[in-house]
């Protein structure tokens, strides 16, 4: 391999790690100053898999990407938790106790194939 392809190639990983360590500070700096919705972080979540599944990625920068994921996971869990919360409330009853029902009912005489 000629030495120039090997400077090249150099570059071109030093380069990556740079763009993937921006990315990350950026999302982090984004979430500081006000949490992601769910779409968001959904969204993100989405291109981190996929930059995962890139070969080029330094250790490091895999391990970034590994843990921004698993920050973006606990954002889409804390905000599906919220939802889930919101409608049990809606399922009070009519003395306001809570009624634990399954959000979509079964249609009587038939059955559901998800």
């Amino acid at each position: 391999m000629d030495p120039h392809d090997k400077t090249r190639a150099s570059d071109a990983r030093e380069k990556k790690t740079a763009e993937v360590s921006r990315d990350v500070a950026d999302s982090e700096a984004k979430d500081a100053s006000n949490e992601l919705s769910f779409e968001e972080a959904l969204s993100e979540l989405e291109q981190v898999v996929t930059n995962l599944q890139r070969s080029d990625l330094t250790l490091d920068n895999s391990l970034q990407l590994f843990q921004r994921g698993n920050y973006l996971v606990q954002i889409c869990r804390r905000k599906l938790d919220q939802a889930e919360q919101e409608v049990k409330i809606l399922l009070a009853d009519s003395s306001g106790q809570e009624v634990e029902e399954d959000f979509l009912q079964p249609e009587e005489g038939g059955s559901h194939d998800v």
